[in-house]
C-alpha cells in the first residue's frame, strides 16, 4: 500500500511539474513515428517525408468458380518490389481465409456451419523455388499469416516473383462476404496477398479475428474469374474483354452505359428470365493502385449503369440488385451518381479517383462493406438509410482506399470520417438533417465524453481496443 501511495504521489509530482514549465512537444508523440521523422519517411504536417517509400505488388490471378460446390481454385503470380532501405529476409503473406479454420483465433465464436478448412495450399514458389511448406524453417502458418524465409534477403530495389496455386471454400452470408442467396455471391478476402512491410512497424503481422479491418499495399490487379455462363461477374476495376462475355444487345447496353446521364438497364430480370447465356470463358478485370480485389457474381441480379463526367474522363457506375428489390433499389443509381459528384465537389472535394464504382445491394437490411471500387451493402428500405449506407460505402473510396490507411490500427480515421461525410451527403440529397437515430446517438454520445477520461485518444490502436 505505501509503495502504490509513493507511485502515485511521484506522478501526481512529475503531471505537476510538466505543467509548470513548458513541455516538448514531441512528448506525446508515439516513439515510432518519431523515429520516423527522423529517418524522413514521415513529417509532421502530415504529408510523406523526402525519404517515403511503399513496396508495391503486382497480381496476376486465374481463378475458376463452382458456385454449386462453392469452391474457388486459382493461381497467381505476384511480382513484389521491395523499396525499402532495407534488406528483406522472409516474405510475409496473409491468408485471411484462414480465419474460419476450426482452431482459428477469433474475436467471437461462429456457428460450426460456417467453419471451413482454410486456405488450402497446393504450392509457393518463390523466383521458381518451391517452398517447402511442411519444413518450419521454410514456411511457417500462424493465424492468419504464413512467414517465408527467404534463401537470399531481397535487397532493396530488388524484385521477387511469387507463385501460388491454392483453393478455399465460399462461405454463407458473413455480412462483408459470402453468398446471399443459392446462386448469388460477394467474394472477397479470398486470395493469398503479401502483407504490407511499412516504415513504422516493419512487417505487418496481426492477425485478421474477424472485427478489425485490413491494411494492404497499393497493388495493380490483372485478374481472370472463370464460371459457367448462365452467371455475371462483377469486380473491382474495370472490365477488359466485355465484347467477348457480353452478348451483343447486352453488350450494347453496356457501351451506352458508359456515356449515359441517366440510368441504363445493362441485364434485366427479364434478361435473366429469357434464360440469359453470357458468352462463357473468363471475365477479365484490371485495377490499378488499389489496396485490395473483390468480385461478385449472381444469375438474377440486375445490371443498371450510368456515368459522370469528372474532368477529361467518365466514371462508370454500377448498381447490382435483386429483382425483388427493385423499388427499393429504383433510385439507387442515380444517388451513387450524385453522391460521387458532390465528394468531388464538395467534401473532400477531390474527383473520384478511380475508373468505375459499383454498389452491390444484397436481399435484407444491414450495413455495407467496402472493397475498392466496389461496396457490398444490405438493402434499406427509407431513402434516406439507403442514400446514407451508399454514401458511406463509397466515401470509403478515399478514405481508407485512396490515403491507404492502415485500418488495424486507425479504424477510427476511416470510419469516422465516412460516417462524418455520410450524414453531410444525405443532407445535400434530401435537403434535410437525417434523423437516423444511430447517427444522432452517435453524437450525442461524442460530445458527452469530449475531454473525458472515457474519450479514448485518437493514436489508440484499433487491434488493442476490443469490440
Amino acid at each position: 500500500m505505501k509503495n502504490t501511495l509513493a507511485s502515485c504521489i511521484s506522478i501526481l509530482l512529475f503531471l505537476s511539474s510538466l505543467t509548470a514549465q513548458s513541455v516538448d512537444p514531441d512528448f506525446f508523440i508515439p516513439v515510432e513515428i518519431q523515429n520516423a521523422y527522423a529517418a524522413g519517411t514521415r513529417s509532421l504536417d502530415g504529408k510523406p517525408g523526402p525519404a517515403y517509400w511503399q513496396n508495391h505488388s503486382v497480381y496476376n490471378i486465374k481463378a475458376s468458380i463452382d458456385p454449386v460446390g462453392r469452391k474457388l481454385t486459382g493461381t497467381e503470380t505476384v511480382r513484389y518490389t521491395n523499396n525499402s532501405p532495407t534488406p528483406l529476409h522472409q516474405l510475409v503473406v496473409t491468408l485471411l481465409g484462414d480465419l474460419l479454420k476450426p482452431n482459428g483465433i477469433r474475436d467471437r465464436e461462429l456457428p460450426e456451419d460456417l467453419l471451413n478448412s482454410g486456405v488450402e495450399l497446393e504450392y509457393v514458389r518463390i523466383n521458381g523455388a518451391e517452398t517447402d511448406l511442411s519444413n518450419r524453417r521454410q514456411a511457417r502458418r500462424s493465424g492468419t499469416n504464413l512467414f517465408i524465409s527467404l534463401s537470399d534477403p531481397l535487397e532493396p530495389g530488388a524484385t521477387l516473383e511469387m507463385e501460388v496455386a491454392w483453393r478455399i471454400s465460399l462461405t454463407p452470408n458473413l455480412g462483408r462476404i459470402g453468398y446471399t442467396d443459392s446462386t448469388t455471391c460477394f467474394v472477397g478476402y479470398w486470395y493469398p496477398k503479401i502483407s504490407v512491410y511499412d516504415d513504422i512497424d516493419g512487417w505487418d503481422t496481426y492477425n485478421h479475428r474477424g472485427i478489425a479491418e485490413f491494411y494492404s499495399d497499393l497493388a495493380d490487379f490483372d485478374v481472370a474469374l472463370k464460371m459457367p455462363e448462365t452467371y455475371a461477374i462483377w469486380a473491382t476495376g474495370t472490365l477488359q474483354n466485355a465484347g467477348t462475355v457480353l452478348p451483343g444487345t447486352i453488350y450494347a447496353q453496356y457501351e451506352k452505359a458508359a456515356t449515359a446521364t441517366e440510368p441504363v438497364t445493362i441485364i434485366s430480370a427479364a434478361d435473366w428470365e429469357k434464360g440469359l447465356n453470357l458468352n462463357g470463358g473468363s471475365w477479365h478485370y484490371k485495377a490499378e493502385n488499389v489496396p485490395d480485389f473483390a468480385f461478385a457474381f449472381s444469375d438474377h441480379y440486375v445490371w443498371e449503369g450510368i456515368s459522370l463526367p469528372l474532368g477529361d474522363r467518365r466514371v462508370r457506375i454500377n448498381s447490382l440488385y435483386h429483382p425483388e428489390t427493385a423499388e427499393q433499389c429504383k433510385n439507387v443509381t442515380v444517388w451513387q451518381r450524385d453522391l460521387m459528384q458532390f465528394f468531388s465537389e464538395n467534401s473532400p472535394g477531390v474527383d473520384y479517383p478511380y475508373p468505375a464504382f459499383t454498389s452491390f445491394y444484397r436481399t435484407g437490411p444491414g450495413g455495407g462493406m467496402e472493397f475498392p471500387m466496389f461496396a457490398n451493402n444490405g438493402c434499406p428500405r427509407r431513402d434516406d438509410r439507403m442514400i446514407g449506407l451508399t454514401a458511406h460505402e463509397m466515401h470509403h473510396t478515399y478514405f481508407p482506399f485512396y490515403i491507404d490507411i492502415n485500418e488495424k490500427k486507425y479504424a477510427w480515421m476511416d470510419e469516422g470520417w465516412a460516417n462524418f461525410m455520410a450524414y453531410r451527403a444525405t443532407a445535400a440529397l434530401t435537403g434535410q438533417e437525417s434523423t437516423d437515430r444511430r447517427q444522432v446517438f452517435q453524437k450525442i454520445g461524442l460530445e458527452k465524453t469530449l475531454g473525458t477520461l472515457e474519450n479514448i485518444p485518437l493514436l489508440s490502436p484499433a487491434e488493442y481496443l476490443g469490440s
